[in-house]
């Protein structure tokens, strides 16, 4: 009888980062015979479209409106009630704090994981992530909860297990490190590409130009203003070097452009076509704070990156990642205070080693969830 596995997911839209750390994880473990089943909660203002983009991947998952506000979240044990009987013996993956709660307190015969995606105690400390939602303060008990009463835990780095012993006497060896991969199948798309975004291509391609990628969001702990920065130096000191920004609309981005208008480039573009536009970048960069939310965070577009064959730019100490940067010749580890490094091209080989690196390392392929699973 196979064992039947359940993936909670609590408020999240269907974007790029859950289709590949949802998504494509759950249809990777599908591929390894496994039966498992999405039960995903979705905010009641986007409901509706969050239910048709998950079922459109997943034409088996169970999505359910979260009831209330998210400082009701404990209301959602109804839903849970409801469903207890066909949950119970089974195992519960849970992502995030919240989804563990849930799942603790409502399915006693389940064996229940935690899917720990970062700090969330200190992204609230240190970047407000949940100011105003009503749970402000009540953090730092759900998250210690979901660490030391779940049977299992998934961290996407070995800091954020460090962090998990220093702040709630965390002592488990059931923990294992599963930081964010790819799916390494993704099919190339040229044919959708922006006609605006082509033309930058031609240009930097015609002008030999070494192109540097930004791909992600607009939060704080993005950092765009120092991406910025560094940039303007690197065109100032750099004739050959171009910068292309795949996020949304930046006050920093438009006044960089103002400056250098051949030479910037800022869109957003669909997660299909993602892969396809880094891939005909040189670098990738991705800076943050030296504050515990970066220390511990696994950022998949390190490995987007890599797999695009890009050279990366990324600051210390951001998980695991920039030791592994420095410690296999992956690129440039980069502090605000440091000189801006000269970025030559990447050649084929280097590119192509990085590709290599990717699918030996960061590929969903690699890891072995039936042994976390059934073990």
């Amino acid at each position: 009888m196979k064992n039947k596995i359940t993936y909670i997911t609590f408020n999240e839209p269907v974007n790029g980062v859950y289709i590949s750390q949802v998504i494509e994880v759950v249809e990777h473990i599908m591929k390894t015979g496994m039966d498992i089943k999405v039960f995903a909660f979705f905010s009641l203002r986007d409901y509706f479209k969050n239910r048709k983009l998950l079922k459109h991947y997943l034409p088996g998952a169970i999505a359910l409106p979260s009831l209330g506000r998210l400082k009701n979240w404990k209301s959602n044990s109804l839903w849970l009630q409801l469903f207890k009987r066909r949950m119970s013996n089974q195992t519960i993956i849970c992502r995030g704090p919240i989804a563990t709660n849930l799942a603790i307190d409502n399915l006693k015969n389940a064996r229940i994981i935690y899917d720990g995606r970062g700090a969330v105690w200190a992204e609230q400390k240190e970047y407000g992530v949940y100011n105003g939602s009503g749970i402000e303060n009540e953090l730092f008990e759900i998250e210690k909860k979901a660490v030391t009463q779940s049977q299992r835990q998934i961290a996407v780095s070995s800091k954020l297990i460090n962090y998990w012993q220093e702040n709630f006497n965390f002592s488990g060896n059931r923990a294992i490190v599963i930081p964010c991969t790819l799916n390494t199948t993704k099919n190339e798309d040229a044919e959708n590409i922006p006609e605006d975004l082509i033309s930058f291509f031609d240009y930097v391609n015609q002008q030999n130009y070494t192109v540097t990628v930004f791909a992600g969001g607009n939060g704080k702990w993005q950092q765009i203003d120092k991406i910025c920065e560094f940039a303007l130096e690197s065109i100032e000191k750099q004739e050959s070097s171009a910068f292309l920004f795949l996020c949304p609309p930046d006050k920093n981005i438009q006044d960089l452009k103002n400056k250098f208008p051949a030479r910037v480039f800022n869109t957003l573009v669909s997660p299909d076509l993602v892969h396809t536009i880094l891939s005909k970048c040189d670098y990738g960069i991705i800076l943050r704070e030296q504050n515990t939310t970066n220390k511990v965070a696994s950022p998949v577009k390190v490995a987007e990156y890599l797999f695009a064959g890009l050279k990366v730019i990324i600051s210390p100490d951001i998980g695991d990642y920039s030791n592994m940067v420095k410690e296999n010749d992956l690129g440039v580890i980069w502090t605000p205070k440091g000189e801006t490094p000269y970025l030559p091209k990447p050649d084929i080989a280097e590119r192509q080693r990085n590709i290599l690196f990717v699918e030996k390392h960061l590929s969903k392929s690699v890891f072995n969830f039936s042994d976390l699973i059934i073990s």
